[in-house]
């Protein structure tokens, strides 16, 4: 499902990059833990809609990282927070862009809760 409603929307170019080291780096360590994709939102729509839109954000994230990063789809939590974690205040349009984003976090323990300091973050274009 994609914002709008259509097909799923692709993956930000200029996200892949990141990807694709961190599906390297996970296949390289021989990883054995979790990894969750924390999808989310600005402010702006339903507290429904952005739950949906933000679940739907980190699947497309989590599906690329098993279809195009191999990595084993029984390891990755999908969760979609909606707005109820913004980056940055949602006061501008700089700052609703910068909180519309996916967070990676590669938990090496499985029973471990994600962290900043575990995390990689893409933003998602629009």
């Amino acid at each position: 499902m994609s914002e709008s409603g259509g097909e799923p929307r692709p993956i930000f170019p200029g996200a892949v990059p990141a990807l694709q080291t961190i599906a390297s780096d996970v296949r390289a360590s021989r990883f054995t833990g979790r990894i969750v994709v924390e999808g989310h939102t600005d402010d702006v729509g339903s507290d429904q809609l952005n739950l949906s839109l933000s679940r739907s954000r980190a699947q497309t994230v989590a599906d690329w990282l098993v279809d195009e990063g191999g990595l084993d789809a029984s390891r990755i939590e999908v969760v979609g927070l909606g707005e109820s974690s913004p980056a940055e205040p949602n006061d501008s349009d700089a700052h609703r862009r910068a909180n519309r984003r996916v967070v990676i976090a590669v938990m090496r323990d499985p029973a471990a809760t994600p962290s900043p300091a575990a995390s990689g973050s893409a933003t998602a274009d629009g």
